[in-house]
């Protein structure tokens, strides 16, 4: 059974979580783990706004913002297994059974090192969670960019699934 707050025990709650619990769980069909929980101002010290101002910007500035946060401590292999055994675990707690995951391939200091480093934690939490992790190229990759090109073959040789 799904533990719940007692604020989650209303009739509405029960007969969701029921429904949730006789189709075998949650699923948490798009999720970015590598970058959950960098909207904290340590993730964001390279960057000019404040981590609260990134929450206005438009997907398109967001996005130019993602080479920096692959630049500092929030792709460091420790701070990485943290944060995911964290969130996972909130989703375990929470009911979930599955949780498929974008992971950024790029051709900066991100590289493979985010995709591996999360395969070790998949593993890891094999018994507990359903854990699929994609190959993701969060800006693309332009046609004549091979580098990046192969960097996201290679990534989708390991990886569970293509995010694209």
């Amino acid at each position: 059974m799904i533990p719940r707050p007692l604020a989650r025990q209303t009739p509405f709650f029960e007969k969701l979580y029921a429904e949730i619990e006789k189709l075998g769980g949650m699923h948490n069909a798009h999720i970015h783990l590598d970058r959950a929980g960098t909207l904290e101002e340590r993730y964001q010290q390279a960057l000019p706004d404040s981590p609260t101002n990134l929450s206005f910007m438009s997907l398109q500035e967001k996005h130019k913002r993602i080479h920096d946060v692959h630049a500092g401590p929030a792709y460091e292999a420790e701070d990485l297994i943290a944060r995911a055994r964290f969130y996972l675990d909130v989703m375990i707690e929470a009911g979930t059974k599955r949780v498929d995951s974008m992971v950024d391939v790029c051709n900066d200091k991100a590289g493979l090192n985010a995709l591996e480093t999360l395969q070790q934690v998949q593993r890891e939490y094999a018994d507990r969670i359903d854990l699929r992790l994609a190959a993701y190229s969060p800006l693309g990759n332009k046609k004549n960019d091979n580098d990046s090109w192969a960097l996201l073959e290679t990534g989708a040789e390991k990886a569970d699934f293509i995010g694209l």
